[in-house]
C-alpha cells in the first residue's frame, strides 16, 4: 500500500516501512529530522545487510551523534543473543566478512524468534510459549538482531534451518504496530529466493499460482510491446521507401 501511494494513519509506521524495504533507504534516513531509535536500528540492521553484500558507501553508524550511539550499544548489549555477537558494535563498517563462527548462535536464536512469534510446522522443532506481547524497550532491539542473524546466516550459505519457518509460517498473533516480525519474515523470504531461486513456491498455494498469472501476464505485456514496435519499426520502412 506504501508503494502504490495508498498507505495512510500514522507517518512513523510510514516512514519505518519505507526504512525497512525501500532502496533509497539510506538517503531516506539522512533526511530525517531526529530519527527515532526504532528507525534507527532499522538503518543499523539494513546497513549491516548492506556491508556483508559487499557495500561499504553507507556507514550510517558512523553519522549518529555520540551520545545516541552510546546509548543504542548499551540497549542491544543489554538485548544481544549471545555475547559473541557484542563485537559486531564496535563499528559495523569494520566487521569481518568471514562471520562463521557466529552461525550456530544465529542459527539458535534464529530459532528461538521462529518458535516465540510464529506457529511451527514440525513438532520437533517446537517450543511451547510465546513472548510477551509488544513491548517498545524489549522487541526492536530483539527484531534488529533477529534481522542480523537473519543476514548471517544468509550470507554464510550454512544453518539456513530455520529460514522457511520463518519464511512461510503464520504468526502466533497479530503482527505488532510497525510489523517487525513481518520485516523479519519477509527478509528470509528474499534471501531464500536469492539463495534457491522462485522454485521455493512450487508447493505453495496460492502463492505459486499468483506468481505463475504474473509472469503470464508480463510475458504477454511483452508481446504486445514487442507487436508495436514491430508494427512500428513496419510503418517506418514503408514511409522511408
Amino acid at each position: 500500500m506504501y508503494f502504490n501511494g495508498q498507505a495512510s494513519g500514522s507517518f512513523f509506521a510510514e516512514r519505518s516501512m519505507r526504512l525497512m524495504e525501500a532502496a533509497d533507504w539510506h538517503s531516506y534516513y539522512s533526511a530525517l529530522h531526529e530519527p527515532s531509535e526504532i528507525e534507527t536500528l532499522i538503518a543499523l540492521g539494513r546497513e549491516f545487510d548492506e556491508y556483508l553484500h559487499w557495500n561499504h558507501g553507507h556507514a550510517v553508524s558512523h553519522r549518529i551523534a555520540p551520545d545516541l550511539w552510546d546509548e543504542l550499544v548499551k540497549l542491544l548489549a543489554a538485548a544481544a543473543p549471545d555475547p559473541i555477537f557484542l563485537k559486531l558494535l564496535d563499528d559495523f563498517n569494520l566487521v569481518p566478512f568471514d562471520l562463521s563462527e557466529h552461525q550456530a548462535a544465529a542459527d539458535t536464536f534464529l530459532g528461538e524468534v521462529a518458535n516465540r512469534y510464529f506457529i511451527i510446522e514440525y513438532d520437533h522443532h517446537r517450543l511451547e510459549g510465546d513472548w510477551s506481547p509488544w513491548s517498545p524497550q524489549e522487541e526492536p532491539t530483539r527484531f534488529f538482531w533477529a534481522y542480523i542473524c537473519l543476514v548471517i546466516s544468509g550470507a554464510g550459505g550454512r544453518g539456513r534451518r530455520w529460514f522457511f519457518e520463518l519464511a512461510f509460517a503464520t504468526t502466533k498473533r497479530p503482527p505488532s504496530f510497525l510489523g517487525m516480525e513481518l520485516w523479519i519474515q519477509r527478509r528470509a523470504l528474499t534471501l531464500l529466493v536469492m539463495s534457491d531461486g522462485p522454485g521455493i513456491f512450487n508447493p505453495r498455494e496460492p502463492v505459486r499460482s499468483a506468481l505463475v498469472q504474473c509472469a503470464h501476464a508480463a510475458i504477454a505485456r511483452k508481446l504486445d510491446e514487442l507487436e508495436r514496435t514491430l508494427a512500428e519499426l513496419n510503418d517506418v520502412e514503408r514511409i522511408e521507401s
